[in-house]
């Protein structure tokens, strides 16, 4: 994800922060299709065209699909949208969905195999279809012509699968039973590599098996992002946020590090206004593995230094959290910082800086 350096200065209770790197951004070897609904250059805002940053030119062009202010939030600001695809399903598949130009002709090979990694909310299905075969993905030429499909099985639609094929020859399924997750934001990428087929979920692996085969060589036209190829399939119902297909399959690390670049974190202050020699609690709310350090105007704040994350159930969206607790011993205004240090090399360190104003204490008599 394309985003500058955002450090923020801010008087509300929670502030949010990126990494220290501009312009941080996905792999680029091999990325062919790059579609982002928190970047601005490919944010379709009041048009109808998704913009692929990859630099292919294959923008998806929206029927009835619309974007909403409520994608994860990525910068804690203005840039959290996301697509959000039919709402309720509807007759044929007419409407809530995108359709992939291929003028490049990059979504025709794949010897080297294939990536796809999506940012996706799935809510859940209604209707009479209930979620059967509903498409995250569905590129071909026409139903059963070399389709490359990821999403809702038809027996199970709580199963997450992959399908390809060779002309009309199907290569089979890759299957992650029960791997859709309703209403919770997931990061989901199935790789082929020509031997196997792997499915992961946050950057971590959850299913692996044989797979020799790999979508056939041909140029596809019909290419839907939340329809099928097939007309009596279910709509998606869901939210996705970006889009990224590789020409080869991804490593693990490579993975994780588009996984963690997307991810941000944030403090929350128990109260902005405090009393001297009174305690404030400041929690950390990250989603990946580091330490974290928090100073006043400068000073490491004692028992505050190289805190480590730990995973907390109640981080609702997220996966780690740390805490400080602080007892400021000086009134006046405090700069309270905030550093992460990250356990990945891949990923970026990042910081935050809070005003808080601690008052005298009063003595009453």
């Amino acid at each position: 994800m394309k985003r500058l350096l955002a450090i923020l200065f801010s008087f509300s209770l929670t502030t949010f922060f990126m990494p220290n790197s501009a312009q941080a951004s996905v792999i680029q070897s091999g990325l062919v299709l790059d579609l982002e609904a928190s970047d601005p250059s490919s944010n379709p805002a009041s048009t109808s065209s998704w913009k692929d940053i990859s630099g292919y030119g294959n923008d998806a062009t929206l029927s009835g699909a619309s974007v909403t202010n409520d994608g994860p939030a990525f910068t804690g600001t203005s840039n959290t949208n996301s697509i959000k695809f039919a709402s309720t399903q509807n007759s044929n598949q007419t409407t809530g969905y995108g359709s992939v130009s291929n003028t490049s002709n990059s979504l025709d090979t794949w010897t080297s195999g294939i990536t796809i990694s999506a940012w996706v909310e799935f809510d859940t299905p209604t209707g009479g279809n209930t979620g059967s075969w509903a498409r995250l993905i569905d590129f071909g030429n026409a139903s059963a012509s070399s389709n490359i499909l990821i999403g809702r099985t038809g027996n199970n639609a709580n199963d997450f699968v992959l399908e390809t094929w060779v002309g009309g020859t199907s290569n089979g399924y890759c299957t992650l039973t029960g791997g859709v997750e309703n209403g919770v934001w997931k990061y989901y990428t199935v790789t082929l590599d020509g031997t196997n087929c792997i499915i992961y979920k946050n950057g971590t692996q959850q299913q692996s098996i044989s797979y020799t085969g790999k979508p056939g060589t041909t140029h596809r036209t019909i290419n839907y992002i939340g329809r099928s190829n097939w007309s009596n399939d279910a709509s998606l119902q869901a939210r996705v946020n970006s889009l990224q297909i590789y020409n080869r399959a991804l490593s693990l690390s490579e993975i994780q590090q588009n996984y963690y670049q997307t991810n941000i974190y944030s403090n929350n202050f128990s109260s902005t206004t405090t009393n001297k020699r009174s305690s404030t609690t400041i929690t950390t709310t990250l989603s990946s593995p580091g330490t974290v350090t928090y100073k006043e105007s400068g000073r490491n704040i004692p028992g505050c230094v190289n805190k480590p994350t730990t995973f907390s159930s109640s981080a609702t969206g997220y996966l780690l959290q740390t805490s400080c607790t602080w007892k400021p011993i000086i009134h006046g205004q405090h700069y309270v910082a905030t550093t992460f240090t990250p356990y990945a090399s891949f990923q970026n360190s990042g910081s935050s800086t809070q005003l808080v104003l601690v008052k005298a204490r009063t003595v009453s008599r």
